[in-house]
């Protein structure tokens, strides 16, 4: 990897500041820039990780948090170094041998290891040992770095968040800034906010949710808990990047049940809070537009209506007369919940006579 920064500079253009025209100039090419080599670069590290990380969960291990140099894993060293890649393993290890003159075949290396982990996100991985990891995901806690303090920190900060987490850096000013007379040399404070939740690079496994309970001195917290899968296409992991910035956490099973409900009913005009309650304001609502029929409603007064709705009504809100009347308004039949969130519901008030 060592010339990948050279060999990919202004492959997509960039631009910086002249301070001698003073003007924003593009960046430019190094004299090795070569899209091609900087391409191979990481897409061969890629393959092998790929590689690395199937041949793993066949023999039962998992990996998680794969970045572009490394991966976490739970396999014993030795299971790693064995494994043939599908063949690549002895092309790297020859790539090893002309790059060391002869000396150093070895591909992989150990950069940490321990036996706790919290891992929030492909970035934001933390231990509380010393020799463990801790990857920051962006985030400065004004502790030493990599101390048991930085991670006693980082690590509570992610456990019990409820939105954003706030961090202070120290602001260096840019050399523009000076220039211009904005402001003067001198470092300031600053407040940033971090999200840290997980990146969606990869399809949350719904079955595979689940709840851990960490305890971190004593004092237990709540995480959800998944494997991931791929993405079916390029539309659905655009529309669940979408649905995670409408969510303003996504730690507990709670929220991203909430999240999830959110991806489903994408093609929803409202908002849905109360699942139970939007399930059966939406039967009702095909039953006034005449798209079905519920014969235990044919006879009766509104009245009677609801109270025999109400017990079939498992949320904490009551249906009433007037949701009744405004279930036939053009603007709540356009909030309707998909059909296939409503047979079940419609099926058990049918079978009501």
């Amino acid at each position: 990897n060592a010339g990948y920064g050279k060999t990919a500079q202004n492959v997509i253009e960039k631009h910086a500041w002249s301070a001698y025209k003073d003007i924003m100039e593009t960046l430019g090419c190094s004299a090795i820039t070569n899209p091609v080599s900087a391409m191979m670069t990481t897409a061969i590290v890629q393959c092998v990780l790929l590689a690395a990380q199937n041949q793993l969960h066949g023999l039962g291990y998992i990996s998680c948090s794969v970045t572009t140099d490394g991966f976490i894993s739970d396999c014993p060293y030795d299971v790693l170094t064995g494994l043939d890649l599908y063949g690549v393993r002895s092309c790297m290890e020859e790539a090893r041998l002309f790059l060391t003159g002869g000396e150093d075949p070895e591909i992989w290396e150990i950069k940490h290891r321990q036996d706790d982990l919290v891992n929030f996100t492909t970035r934001g991985n933390v231990s509380l040992l010393a020799h463990g990891v801790c990857a920051h995901n962006g985030a400065k806690s004004g502790f030493e770095s990599d101390s048991h303090e930085d991670r006693l920190w980082l690590m509570t900060q992610v456990l019990s968040r409820t939105g954003t987490i706030s961090c202070t850096e120290m602001q260096w000013p840019s050399f523009k800034d000076i220039v211009h007379g904005k402001t003067d040399f001198r470092v300031v404070p600053a407040v940033r906010h971090l999200r840290m939740d997980f990146d969606l690079k990869r399809k949350p496994d719904r079955g595979s949710m689940k709840t851990d309970c960490p305890v971190v001195n004593g004092v237990s917290y709540e995480m959800a808990h998944f494997d991931t899968v791929p993405y079916e296409n390029v539309a659905e992991f655009c529309l669940y990047r979408k649905k995670k910035e409408l969510c303003d956490c996504l730690r507990t099973v709670d929220e991203w049940e909430a999240f999830f409900l959110k991806v489903d009913t994408d093609g929803c005009k409202g908002i849905v809070k109360d699942l139970e309650w939007s399930v059966l304001a939406s039967v009702i609502m095909g039953y006034r537009s005449g798209r079905w029929e519920i014969p235990a409603l044919e006879g009766k007064t509104v009245a009677e209506k609801c109270a025999w709705i109400n017990r079939h009504n498992s949320s904490s809100r009551k249906y009433k007369e007037s949701d009744w009347k405004n279930a036939r308004r053009p603007d709540r039949q356009s909030g309707m919940l998909p059909d296939t969130f409503l047979m079940d519901k419609l099926s058990e008030l049918q079978a009501d006579c």
